[in-house]
């Protein structure tokens, strides 16, 4: 199985300041921040969920592991 590379198609609300700002979670599932949340986007499937963080808190990094 190769690794899936990661092409931008349209990342709407990305935001290009946070240091590592997308990553694939599963082979289906890319992770990302918009504004003041954390999308999880399926392409297959063509859905997303919103990781919502409170108002006073800001993403600044993203740092995914295997486990």
């Amino acid at each position: 199985m190769t690794t899936p590379l990661l092409q931008t198609r349209v990342f709407y609300g990305l935001k290009t300041d946070v240091i590592g700002n997308a990553h694939y979670i599963t082979d289906n599932d890319v992770l990302y921040p918009v504004g003041n949340a954390l999308a999880v986007h399926n392409f297959p499937e063509r859905n997303q969920r919103l990781l919502r963080l409170p108002d006073k808190y800001e993403i600044n990094i993203i740092a995914v592991t295997p486990n």
